[in-house]
This record gives structure tokens, C-alpha cells and sequence, in this order.
């Protein structure tokens, strides 16, 4: 059977990765686990279990596992690595003595519990002692009610606030005592307004216009990066990292440039501009449009037509450049030198990128059945799509794009 698996990332106070909440599905027919909700997590568990051990699905990072109240009950849950696992309770679950004893013999064996979808009643209270997070959605919520919840928690117990959809809503959650977030935030501009452009801006934006040419010029690249010490101590650091297997050292601009080639060379050096320009955001942002940016050039490879992959991984890699600038999308793209059909998809206009951008963000976010019309729609195997997924991960994950900006 095929095995989906996509990550949300859970973000702490200072906007660093705390873990992902992992997302699943069972293969092409199955869009999310819409039959026995029980032997559906009995077998999410199972293949949990080695997949933390072997990809870097979670980077090292916390990962929270959706568990039903009958694999609580049965211990199932008891099979995953405590020491990276958070045990996510269903809403579905009821606060009843089985499961209070499940959840102590889980803390005895080093696991953190989470309450999903949490609304507080007095019937919680002997699990709430136990507890280390309580999610609160901010879909369902209104901020009186999310207020509330937090008077009625032991000291000690982390308030995550799940599904937050704009800065003014972290905002409101930092203040009223959260501690952890999760939602779509990221890819969202927290201010609408003309930002001020850096003094690196113009020497971005040349790098970028030379990036974007057809046949790339290794002089005026070697001459733009070279006039900023930053950037080419940046460059240097990368292209010497263990994963390439240089026998020694490279320290001359062409050779590196020779080395990695023109392909590469385009891609690395955009992510490279975009984690500069992202320093003061969020590491996770990094990493999802890093990420994105990937995926979207090995499913562009998967469709039955020729599209150009360094389009669609530009696509994705700019795909969150409001996030960045904090501008709404049209004015944050005005000036990169993109192409028309880069722009166009970007900007949410039907072609052949829009919807390789549209697959990779239905898999993202874990909305399965979206994913199964889209893939069908474009003649993409759908069993294919997963593998572009971990692809992507390990990919970002060996380049590092979060340190990039420091």
C-alpha cells in the first residue's frame, strides 16, 4: 500500500521549530482515513514507527501523532520513540478512566500528551494534570473562549494555538498566553504596506535578473557576488558542505560555478537570496518554501507535457515572496525579473505551473481528496507524489536553507 505522509510545522514562542504534526493517508483511495478510524491509526502507527527512524521527516523535531481513543486505550501508541513522539488526542476521545490510565502509562514512559481541538469541561480536569499541551482551534474559537480555556489549566500545561490564519491572530495568542502555533500564518504578509528596501535590495535584485537569463553570464555573477562579502562568504560556506565531496576545498567563484553546475547553480543561488532576505523570519518559512520550491520541479517532471523545471521550482520558491516582503503578492513580485508564466502562476492564473503549484500545496496541507482531483485532472500518477514529497524534505534538509540566512 502506498504511504502519504505531509508536516505542518508547529512553531514556539520564538518562532523556531518546535515539531510537525504529521499527516497521513494510506494511498490513492483513501483520502483521509475516511473508514474504521481505529484500524486506520493502528496501521498509521505501525508505519510511524519507522518512518520517524528513517527519513528527515521531522528533522529531529517533535513529531504529533493523531491517536484515536481505542489505539490509546489498546496501548498501540506505546510503539512509537517517546523521546521525539508527541501523543495527539482526538477531540473524538472522551474523557473516561481508560483513558486517564493510558495516558499515565504513557508519561511513565517518557512521552508528551496533547489535547487536540481542546474545549474545556470539568470532566478533563484529572487529565489536564497530566497533559503537557492543550491545542485550541482558532477557527472554532472566538477570543473570549480561547482566554478561558487558559484560567482552567495546572501551571505547567503549553496552550497551542492551531489554525492561525493571520499575525494579528498570533498576535492575540502571545498575549493571552500561547506558547506554540500552528496554521497557515507563514506564508501570509503580517504587514500591507510599502516596505523599505534593504541596502542589499538592489544587489539581490541584479543577482536575480542575471539568474533568470536564459544563458547565464559567469562574469557578471562572479562580479555581483564578489561585491558583497556577505553574500560570498555565504556562497562559499555552501559550496563546501560535506554533502558534495569535494576532495578539498573549493575557493574560486568559476570553479564552484563549473562544479555545480548551471542548473543548480540558478536554484541555490535563488533559495540563497531568499533566506537572506527572509533573516528576520521564521526558519519554518524557509524551510516550507524550500521545500515547496523542490516539489513543485519533481512533480512539474511528472506531468505528461514538457514544462520547464527551473520555471516550476521558481514558481514554488516565489510562491511565498509576500511572506517575505511583507507586501501583498502583486506588489512583492512588481519588480523580479520573472517570466510570464512564473509571474502568471504565482499570481493564481490558470496554466501549466499554477497547477503544479496547486498539486504540492493540496499535499502540503494534507487536503487528500483536493489532490486526488488535481493529479487526476493533469494525467500525474498519483502514487509518485509522496516520493517527491521526502524527496523535497531530505533535499532541503541536506542544504540547510534556514542557516543559509545567518
Amino acid at each position: 500500500m502506498d504511504f502519504f505522509v505531509a508536516r505542518q510545522p508547529i512553531l514556539d514562542f520564538k518562532m523556531e521549530i518546535f515539531g510537525y504534526e504529521l499527516l497521513f493517508r494510506g494511498g490513492p483511495e483513501d483520502h483521509s482515513f475516511d473508514g474504521d478510524p481505529e484500524q486506520a491509526t493502528s496501521w498509521v502507527i505501525e508505519h510511524t514507527s519507522s518512518l520517524l527512524d528513517q527519513t528527515h521527516i521531522t528533522g529531529g523535531n517533535a513529531a504529533f501523532v493523531n491517536v484515536t481513543q481505542g489505539a490509546l486505550v489498546q496501548g498501540l501508541a506505546e510503539m512509537l520513540p517517546a523521546a521525539t513522539t508527541v501523543v495527539e488526542i482526538l477531540e473524538t476521545v472522551e474523557p473516561v478512566p481508560e483513558v486517564l490510565r493510558a495516558i499515565r502509562d504513557l508519561k511513565k514512559l517518557g512521552f508528551q500528551v496533547a489535547l487536540d481541538d481542546f474545549v474545556y469541561t470539568p470532566e478533563w480536569d484529572p487529565i489536564l494534570q497530566l497533559v503537557d499541551i492543550v491545542k485550541v482551534d482558532f477557527r472554532t474559537t472566538n477570543r473570549a473562549e480561547r482566554q478561558g480555556i487558559r484560567e482552567h489549566l495546572p501551571f505547567g500545561v503549553k496552550l497551542l494555538a492551531e489554525k492561525v490564519e493571520s499575525h494579528q491572530e498570533l498576535q492575540e495568542a502571545r498575549e493571552d498566553g500561547y506558547v506554540l502555533f500552528q496554521g497557515y500564518f507563514l506564508e501570509r504578509p503580517s504587514i500591507v504596506q510599502k516596505k523599505i528596501v534593504p541596502s542589499e535590495g538592489a544587489m539581490y535584485a541584479e543577482l536575480l535578473m542575471e539568474l533568470q537569463k536564459v544563458d547565464l553570464d559567469f562574469d557578471r555573477l562572479e562580479g555581483i557576488i564578489k561585491r558583497n562579502p556577505t553574500l560570498t562568504y555565504k556562497f562559499f560556506r555552501y559550496i563546501n558542505r560535506p554533502t558534495f565531496g569535494w576532495r578539498r576545498e573549493i575557493e574560486d567563484l568559476k570553479q564552484a560555478f563549473f562544479l555545480v553546475g548551471e542548473r543548480e547553480l540558478r536554484k541555490w543561488l535563488t533559495l540563497l537570496v531568499m533566506s537572506s532576505l527572509g533573516q528576520e523570519k521564521p526558519a519554518a518559512l524557509i524551510q516550507v518554501t524550500s521545500i515547496r520550491a523542490r516539489m513543485c520541479e519533481l512533480v512539474a517532471g511528472l506531468l505528461p507535457r514538457d514544462i520547464r523545471k527551473i520555471d516550476a521550482f521558481l514558481a514554488g520558491m516565489f510562491s511565498t515572496i509576500d511572506a517575505f516582503m511583507d507586501l501583498e503578492m502583486k506588489d512583492a513580485i512588481q519588480p523580479l525579473p520573472l517570466t510570464e508564466n512564473v509571474r502568471d502562476a504565482i499570481l493564481g492564473k490558470e496554466n501549466d505551473l499554477f497547477r503544479v503549484l496547486e498539486i504540492v500545496r493540496a499535499y502540503e496541507r494534507g487536503h487528500w481528496a483536493e489532490l486526488k482531483g488535481l493529479v487526476e485532472e493533469e494525467g500525474v500518477p498519483e502514487e509518485k507524489i509522496p516520493e517527491c514529497y521526502v524527496d523535497a524534505v531530505n533535499w532541503a534538509s541536506l542544504g540547510d536553507p534556514s542557516d543559509m540566512a545567518r
